[in-house]
């Protein structure tokens, strides 16, 4: 039986390639053997003028600590409406409601989780100096 730093480890290791809600349901070894048929709501969200702006910033370092900061802004948002953040594509999130978590009102939490996600933008915009 492995210890229970190696156990952490495995799990943080596993939580870079897969969301937190699979890498929780590997390490519970509730998994399903088989994929389900359900229905969902899928959001994606992308940056406007990714590329001109990454470009501005000159410092590719730079560019992914911002990056960083607001995937992780946003995704906090997702996940308090119990969502599960699919993937990260570029400069995109794309999320799904239902596919962990039995919920009702699927619309209306995509929605609501637009909302307080373009709370955060403005918030991480003001703290970067932008006025948008």
């Amino acid at each position: 039986m492995p210890s229970l730093v190696a156990r952490e480890r495995l799990f943080q290791k596993t939580e870079n390639f897969v969301n937190k809600q699979v890498a929780q349901m590997i390490d519970d070894n509730t998994l399903p053997e088989y994929a389900q048929t359900k229905e969902v709501t899928v959001f994606f969200s992308d940056v406007r003028n990714f590329t001109p702006m990454s470009e501005a910033m000159g410092d590719p370092q730079l560019v992914i600590n911002n990056f960083s900061e607001y995937f992780g802004a946003t995704a906090s948002c997702i996940e308090q409406t119990r969502c599960t953040v699919d993937k990260f594509i570029g400069n995109s999130i794309m999320a799904v409601w239902r596919s962990m978590h039995n919920l009702e009102k699927l619309a209306e939490n995509a929605i609501n989780t637009s909302l307080m996600m373009g709370a955060a933008l403005r918030k991480f915009n003001v703290e970067r100096g932008s006025a948008k």
